[in-house]
């Protein structure tokens, strides 16, 4: 899929401490959607899709704190 205002990023975040750290990232694979929506584990397509669009329904901003799971 794609669309010019998507964009993904895959980060190997044992080289990346403090990015680890930002995103509470506690195991892996984790999925961050638009700084807001987290979701942990390897699933088909589908799902990242399901993922996305419900980040794109809710957009709620991110707490100061962290991320909304």
């Amino acid at each position: 899929m794609e669309n010019e205002h998507i964009r993904a990023d895959g980060v190997e975040v044992t080289g990346y401490a403090d990015m680890a750290q930002t995103y509470h990232v506690s195991s892996v694979p984790q999925t961050v959607v638009n700084e807001t929506h987290v979701f942990v584990g390897a699933g088909p397509e589908t799902m990242l899709l399901k993922h996305v669009q419900e980040a794109a329904a809710d957009p709620k901003p991110a707490p100061a704190g962290g991320l909304i799971v």
